[in-house]
């Protein structure tokens, strides 16, 4: 095998080889063979086009892969949770090939300081890709772009839960610290491979974890007689719940994000305690707009008139009502609809604006009269006169049958923001500076782009709806909740208001609970019968 050092430029063309210290040992492998290989511009990248490469480190090594070009900055990846690099086996052969990868065992702080990388590109599976959400939130200067799979940020988890499993987790910790050799487990290849895929629940195949087990097992020297093997990984990474956070903690360094953010979903993805919960709050919310509907039997005379939300909470049943109305189940030809906001002074088209954001995912799907679409009209010449002739024509529909909205991690209901009255009407509404921080990952991380102000229907708009359903799914929504039912009204927490309405659905999933006493959590499940015959029939 050939030993070079290397001598890698940043993005500011600046030498970063430092000093000798980066090792690279090449794939025997490592060929331009043109089989199963993507080519592009000259380039060749095939399953072998990668070198094994070893970085020292202060207090050892990492070890990790490098496809692709060594006089070049690379997009650093970082695997899951007891994962390796062997991760991304299967995906950087399908990438650009002149676009160069480091894949390392973690970890990746020391690495990206020793090179002197600027403007970094960080890409991660599950913990890496929590570990990169956290490096971008603490580095916000130094990531350009962030992409992440199959997870979003760190696991949350509710402050009484943390601390009283802490003390538990400690005595774990060190008692996995201290395990001698002799005690650490030992399997043949067929079993620890049987391991894997179980502990994976499905969501990874048998191949897969072959790849995985390249870099994750060795031979146990307790059992070279045997051909017994055990897991190369640290096996304190199992006392996970260490490393958790607060609802609160993850929303204040997501605050702090200005990189560009892809986040990529798998499907079906990883598969958790509740796997289907978010997705089957979109499934029952659907379920019950379609039978509430039906159940009016609306026609020409008796329209039934349905207040709408946008965000991505109700996309799940956007997606359920699309696919009932193509199955024949439901019908929107004498349905009109009330979305709850729109920014001022966005064209409608833009991708950002909610005219674009409901005709896209929505309404260009079913059979719904464009007439029978109200959305505010942020471009009007008459903004306040837009926002009162808004509430004449839910008047005139007469009166939102049933209102649907989600909240923010604040509370707040469309753009009904801490402080808010909680008797408001549709109005324009000047938006708070922690709004605009949020929202400038949708326009480029430009503050300048985002528009300052909104048209939204008030509290009181939707107070006077006959029935409302709210949607909250996520625990960092979970404080929003408790506040909303385990407290007092509260115009700091407008979502607090619909205590005092009369028929109130929120629909949430398991992680929404989080912040909830466990007495109020068993109460609402012990009526699940009841609300599923809500949806009977369907």
């Amino acid at each position: 095998m050939e030993e070079k050092t290397a001598n890698v430029e940043n993005e500011n063309g600046e030498s970063s080889d430092r000093d000798n210290s980066f090792v690279s040992i090449s794939n025997s492998n490592n060929v331009n063979n043109s089989i199963g290989s993507r080519s592009l511009n000259g380039l060749i990248r095939n399953e072998n086009s990668w070198e094994e490469v070893t970085i020292v480190v202060p207090w050892g090594t990492v070890q990790g892969k490098w496809w692709g070009s060594r006089n070049k900055q690379p997009i650093l990846a970082l695997h899951g949770w007891q994962d390796n690099c062997g991760t991304f086996d299967r995906l950087c052969p399908l990438m650009p090939a002149e676009l160069p990868i480091l894949c390392i065992d973690l970890p990746g702080r020391r690495i990206v300081r020793k090179f002197n990388w600027k403007h970094i590109t960080l890409m991660g599976h599950s913990l890496g890709g929590a570990l990169s959400f956290m490096y971008a939130a603490s580095f916000p200067n130094d990531v350009d772009k962030f992409i992440s799979i199959d997870i979003a940020g760190p696991t949350v988890r509710n402050t009484e839960r943390l601390v009283n499993n802490t003390g538990m987790a400690i005595d774990k910790f060190l008692d996995y610290e201290d395990m001698a050799l002799s005690k650490v487990p030992c399997y043949s290849y067929q079993e620890m491979v049987k391991l894997v895929v179980e502990a994976y629940d499905g969501s990874v195949d048998e191949e897969c974890v072959q790849i995985l087990l390249k870099r994750g097992m060795e031979t146990a020297p307790q059992l070279l007689d045997r051909n017994g093997y055990h897991f190369v990984r640290d096996v304190r990474l199992k006392v996970s719940s260490l490393a958790m956070f607060t609802a609160d903690q993850v929303l204040a360094y997501a605050k702090k994000i200005r990189c560009k953010v892809l986040n990529i979903r798998a499907e079906p993805g990883m598969n958790f305690e509740y796997p289907q919960v978010a997705e089957s709050v979109g499934l029952w919310a659907a379920k019950y707009v379609t039978k509430r509907i039906n159940d009016f039997k609306p026609g020409p005379n008796n329209y039934f008139v349905l207040g709408l939300p946008t965000g991505s909470t109700p996309l799940g049943m956007y997606r359920n009502l699309i696919k009932f109305h193509k199955d024949g189940k439901l019908s929107f030809k004498y349905v009109k609809t009330f979305n709850m906001d729109e920014y001022v002074g966005l064209p409608r088209d833009h991708p950002e604006s909610y005219h674009y954001f409901m005709w896209q995912n929505f309404f260009k799907h079913i059979d719904i009269d464009p007439q029978n679409v109200f959305i505010l009209d942020g471009n009007a010449n008459d903004l306040v006169a837009e926002c009162n002739e808004y509430e004449q024509k839910i008047k005139n529909a007469g009166g939102v049958e049933l209102f649907i909205g989600g909240i923010g991690p604040d509370g707040h209901i469309a753009f009904n923001e801490p402080g808010s009255s909680l008797v408001s009407r549709t109005r324009v509404k000047t938006l708070a500076q922690d709004t605009l921080e949020a929202n400038a990952r949708f326009f480029d991380n430009d503050m300048t782009k985002v528009p300052k102000q909104a048209l939204t229907v008030g509290v009181g708009t939707v107070m006077d709806s006959k029935e409302v359903m709210i949607l909250i799914t996520g625990a960092h929504k979970a404080f929003a909740l408790y506040k909303a039912i385990e407290e007092g009204i509260n115009h700091m927490w407008t979502v607090s208001a619909f205590q005092q309405h009369q028929n109130t659905l929120m629909i949430c999933d398991e992680d929404a609970t989080l912040e909830l006493r466990v007495k109020t959590v068993k109460y609402f499940k012990c009526l699940m019968d009841v609300h599923m015959k809500l949806i009977d029939g369907m």
